[in-house]
């Protein structure tokens, strides 16, 4: 068995050339075809031949020998001496090789789980992991909350340069069972993801709409909200695009008072004094001068 691991390892040292490559391949089938190995056994060979073929997928190994590894792995999950029950440890490699673990399910040798599919969030910035994603979702695994934390962790949640495809990640597992509540969605606002508030039930809170102030961001559902005096000085307090600032009153004809203008000149919003000054006619008191020529 440890030689056989020694032989599997050197398809992994990166100056074997492609002829030495395929021998070790067709040496390393016919010694598992021919000789009778255990569960164990074969769950060590089958990690380690999906180590390597991961790493060749990187490396960008030719995809002549990519398939020589696959049809070998194929090979020893179809041998018919014994069950083969792949362990956590293999499934979560084959994870990152959607090939083979479609394939595992398809013999019977995997059953798709709430584990599965909190593996695979993980590598969802990979967009040809998409499928096995959905794959996984048809298989009636339902998505819990640890699914939906361990995705917001995930690289591709970590920056927002690919909204639309994190908004559809989001619709699909609300499609397939996903209960977001209003701390999920508070946290999807942080990330700039809009979600259908109709679908989910969720009446927005003030806190709501202060981490879109704080984001410059301001989703259709707040035109659905009615504001506060409160609501209204947030705005001022914690946006800090002044555009926007002026876009949302005037589309929700807000009213404003002189707090609003304090907070203004405050922050030194010259665009945004000027306008409630000169369109909105807000009265300037003591503390606006005041705050107006703090340095």
């Amino acid at each position: 068995m440890d030689k056989l691991l020694d032989i599997i390892s050197d398809l992994d040292v990166g100056y074997i050339n492609g002829t030495e490559t395929f021998i070790i391949i067709k040496y390393i089938k016919n010694i598992i075809i021919t000789k009778v190995q255990t569960n164990d056994n074969l769950n060590k060979i089958l990690f380690k031949l999906c180590l390597i073929r991961n790493d060749f997928i990187k490396y960008k190994k030719s995809e002549q020998i990519l398939d020589e590894l696959k049809d070998l792995i194929i090979a020893i999950l179809n041998l018919k001496e014994l069950k083969i029950i792949p362990d956590d440890l293999l499934i979560k490699l084959c994870i990152e090789t959607p090939k083979i673990y479609q394939y595992m399910v398809s013999i019977n040798k995997v059953t798709p789980s709430t584990n599965h599919l909190k593996l695979i969030c993980s590598k969802l910035h990979y967009k040809k992991s998409f499928d096995l994603f959905k794959m996984i979702l048809e298989y009636k695994v339902i998505p819990t909350h640890d699914v939906f934390d361990e995705l917001l962790k995930t690289k591709l949640f970590s920056s927002d340069t690919d909204i639309p495809y994190q908004e559809s990640i989001v619709n699909i597992l609300i499609e397939f069972g996903l209960t977001i509540n209003l701390s999920d969605l508070k946290k999807l606002l942080n990330k700039k993801i809009i979600i259908d508030i109709k679908k989910i039930g969720i009446i927005p809170d003030n806190e709501t709409l202060d981490i879109c102030f704080k984001n410059n961001f301001f989703p259709q559902f707040i035109d659905k909200i009615k504001f506060s005096m409160d609501n209204v000085h947030n705005l001022f307090l914690f946006c800090t695009d002044q555009n926007s600032i002026i876009q949302i009153i005037e589309k929700l004809n807000l009213k404003c008072d002189t707090k609003c203008l304090q907070i203004a000149c405050t922050k030194k919003y010259c665009d945004i004094v000027m306008y409630l000054l000169d369109k909105l006619n807000i009265q300037p008191d003591i503390e606006c001068v005041e705050n107006i020529l703090k340095i």
